[in-house]
């Protein structure tokens, strides 16, 4: 069972209803990608023909009331809507995102948990814990070796292992990161008299690196500061090098592995759902679209398909991301959770950015009559970007499937953000 587009609950996933999304995918960007890509600054270069003129009192609506706002971009309802193109679009648009289920289900508490209390955001404090339960809900924990992949700064990896007592390995490539993430277990240390479930494995994970491959170069907490005395030359902004990057050589398969990310950026969620077999089991959120490379998007020969059809559409200006031997605008993945915590004060904003760029060279009343397009351009990448990023994740699910893996995609911390879609494996 899975979410998918156009479902608004789970749903036992078939080849027809997958070809089915890929057939509406492809004549949903033949309608909307040119206003969707649409920079605010070519938008007085365009025929007027662009922008449906039908739709400027619903778009002057939006920008004026909460509730009509929350409405349609969050909830892509399109019940205030007066014109019948602006609705068929908005109604599209729903059946190709994944179903929104942000809405606050119980009240959870970390005041009292010691990992959480202190040095983290209330938000990312509850994330963790509501990821964790629904790890528990799906897995039995105690009978893996579980590995942290891009544990960051070890909010998720320390609670598991002081607070939920989880043998855990927080695997993490960033210098800056490893660091931050030794800070915090030193200073949580402190409260817990036994700290041998937390392991750190610290170094770049490639599409090459296997599960075993991370438990093999893991080595006790304690020891990463002699680890990271000889790490000498490391570049700012790149994977750490030296002795802590040669952890990761080849092991045979030797354990019963779940992977687990709460915020897996760029590539690292297909690299993580690479990994997925019998022995290995994935929990994994995405995030940071724009960071994803060619060699882990597309996932599959229908996402290929997609993307080649974007990129015919598309103009290039120099502003895309290369794609094997063709272009995809990079705005696309930027738009992918582009509603992550966005209001209408946020979008106002937004506006007031674009206004400013434009008034250089525009007369006051030429101005004047182009802002409701402005409005209409955020209206758009918001509503195309929750389209785009459920592209994503449903391609990554469909290469799964084409493996024999069962998997699903979930809602797993939609409470405390717009998304938090995840895909699981069984």
């Amino acid at each position: 069972m899975t979410l998918f587009p156009g479902f608004s609950d789970q749903i036992s996933l078939s080849e027809q209803i997958i070809s089915e999304y890929y057939e509406h995918l492809q004549n949903y960007i033949d309608s909307y990608l040119t206003i969707a890509i649409h920079f605010c600054n070519e938008i007085f270069t365009e025929t007027e023909e662009i922008f449906d003129q039908s739709w400027k009192t619903d778009v002057d609506n939006i920008f004026n009331d909460e509730s009509i706002f929350s409405c349609i971009i969050h909830d892509l309802n399109p019940i205030f809507l007066q014109s019948p193109s602006f609705k068929l679009f908005i109604e599209l648009s729903k059946t190709l995102a994944l179903p929104n289920h942000n809405h606050i289900t119980e009240n959870i508490q970390v005041n009292n948990i010691p990992s959480l209390r202190s040095n983290i955001h209330i938000n990312k404090a509850c994330q963790v814990v509501q990821f964790t339960d629904f790890l528990e809900k799906h897995y039995d924990l105690k009978t893996f070796k579980i590995i942290d992949f891009g544990a960051g700064k070890g909010y998720l990896s320390t609670f598991l292992a002081f607070d939920r007592q989880y043998i855990i390995i927080a695997a993490e490539a960033s210098f800056l990161h490893a660091k931050a993430l030794f800070q915090r277990i030193s200073k949580l240390s402190k409260n817990y008299p036994n700290q041998d479930r937390l392991n750190i494995a610290i170094g770049l994970i490639s599409p090459e690196t296997g599960a075993s491959d991370v438990v093999a170069g893991a080595f006790p907490w304690r020891d990463f500061e002699k680890q990271r005395i000889s790490t000498s030359g490391h570049e700012p902004h790149s994977p750490i090098q030296g002795e802590c990057a040669a952890q990761f050589r080849k092991a045979e398969v030797q354990h019963d592995c779940l992977i687990i990310g709460l915020h897996t950026c760029g590539d690292l969620a297909q690299i993580c759902l690479n990994l997925a077999s019998k022995r290995v089991k994935i929990a994994t959120i995405g995030c940071c679209y724009g960071h994803i490379t060619q060699k882990c998007f597309p996932a599959t020969e229908q996402g290929d398909q997609i993307v080649q059809h974007i990129s015919k559409n598309s103009k290039n200006n120099g502003r895309g991301m290369k794609m094997f031997d063709y272009f995809v605008p990079k705005v696309l993945f930027n738009y992918a959770t582009g509603d992550f915590g966005i209001d209408l004060d946020g979008c106002k904003q937004m506006l007031e950015k674009f206004i400013l760029r434009a008034k250089s060279d525009r007369k006051e009343e030429d101005l004047a009559n182009q802002i409701w397009k402005m409005k209409l351009h955020i209206i758009i990448r918001l509503v195309f970007g929750k389209v785009f990023e459920s592209f994503i994740i449903v391609d990554r699910l469909v290469a799964l499937r084409k493996r024999g893996v069962e998997a699903g995609i979930f809602a797993i911390i939609n409470q405390f953000s717009p998304r938090g879609f995840g895909i699981c494996t069984k």
